[in-house]
């Protein structure tokens, strides 16, 4: 799960390299850079000439960008879209070269999409996905719905992005704008994408989105997603612990936007989650390496001062302390003292009613599973191998 890291750094770190690209295009950017200049953050109306500079840079640009040969060229050709493409999403600068950046992404998405497969083609979709996913756009969904299919982790990466963005969140919330089909389609998609290969830092950005998004269908999917943390915790495989924070705080927060049987099953949930994270912080002490200890820590510490006073009603720092005393048996008690004991409630049960689910035998569970001891390694497989 590492690795998507560690491309997206690389997508990323590549973007600094393009200072003779820049000079090349001077020239061609001299117009575009004076438009910014003079009316980029205006709320002003723009003339048709304006907005005839802003179409040809698009235009020539984007055609660039599917006419270079190599990655460096099109992380070049990319960037001075985006440079350009400014932040103030009020602007009427910002509004038009979005409409104009849409129109000329859909015309380059269809004409690389007919190419067959190869290294080039998968480059220019990857710099057009994350072109996509600063768009945000509902016209870009079918495109960014089949990226989801591609091999390469770092499209998928961009494609979530583009499908999950808070722009787009906002205009399917919004009654004016809202389209349903949009909204199925994007939820089918990434019910679909949403599994055992899917990367924690994925899992969290889809939790945000479905937060986020005002559809029933949502609650389904944050289920899914904590379904899939908690088998990995369970098959000591998970990784990236720190994305749990955030699927923790979505939990919790969403918790209390329900009620009965629902919010019961929420906060079981969010209980079961963050007592593994505990749980795989005791019993992984000669397991887990240090990036992963300090993952686990960040979010015990996090949950614990910023979404358990919420739900005790109370602040709360004893997990903190146990960790700055490196106490595993008192953070044991502490892990015990909030979701209970045998024979004992947990704080967190005495102001909330929490639903674990049941046991493999059908019977309903009165408190967390307990995690199994990790993996022992297979000494014998490594002296053959040795």
């Amino acid at each position: 799960m590492k690795n998507i890291r560690i491309s997206i750094v690389i997508v990323c770190v590549a973007a600094i390299f393009v200072s003779f690209a820049s000079v090349t295009r001077a020239a061609e950017t001299q117009e575009i850079d004076a438009l910014i200049q003079r009316a980029g953050t205006s709320a002003a109306d723009l003339s048709s000439s304006d907005r005839e500079i802003i179409s040809e840079f698009v235009s020539d640009s984007i055609d660039e960008l599917v006419s270079a040969q190599n990655g460096s060229e099109m992380i070049a050709v990319r960037t001075g879209i985006s440079t350009r493409m400014l932040s103030d999403k009020n602007s009427k600068y910002r509004l038009a070269f979005s409409d104009i950046l849409e129109e000329n992404l859909l015309d380059a998405v269809n004409y690389v999409s007919s190419w067959e497969a190869g290294e080039r083609k998968k480059q220019i979709q990857t710099n057009l996905i994350i072109l996509a996913a600063r768009l945000q756009s509902p016209q870009l969904v079918d495109f960014a719905v089949n990226m989801l299919s591609q091999d390469d982790i770092v499209i998928r990466y961009w494609a979530v992005k583009s499908l999950t963005g808070d722009r787009l969140v906002k205009m399917l919330n919004d009654p004016i704008t809202a389209d349903k089909n949009i909204t199925d389609k994007i939820l089918t998609a990434l019910n679909g994408y949403i599994g055992p290969n899917t990367t924690a830092e994925v899992l969290a950005v889809i939790s945000r989105f479905a937060a986020d998004l005002e559809a029933p269908a949502t609650n389904d999917m944050l289920l899914k997603i904590v379904d899939v943390r908690m088998r990995d915790y369970e098959d000591w495989t998970v990784d990236y612990e720190k994305a749990d924070a955030e699927i923790l705080a979505v939990l919790a927060g969403e918790a209390q936007n329900l009620s009965g049987s629902q919010k019961a099953r929420f906060l079981g949930a969010f209980a079961q989650l963050y007592s593994y994270t505990i749980q795989r912080y005791i019993l992984g002490q000669d397991l887990l390496d240090k990036e992963n200890e300090n993952y686990l820590i960040a979010t015990m510490a996090e949950v614990e001062q910023k979404i358990l006073p919420k739900l005790l009603g109370r602040p709360q720092d004893s997990i903190r302390k146990a960790l700055d005393r490196g106490n595993l048996t008192e953070l044991k008690q502490e892990h015990d003292r909030l979701f209970g004991s045998t024979g004992r409630k947990g704080l967190l049960e005495y102001d909330n009613t929490l639903d674990y689910g049941t046991d493999k035998a059908g019977q309903k569970l009165s408190g967390p599973r307990t995690l199994s001891p990790p993996p022992v390694p297979d000494l014998g497989a490594e002296s053959e191998n040795a």
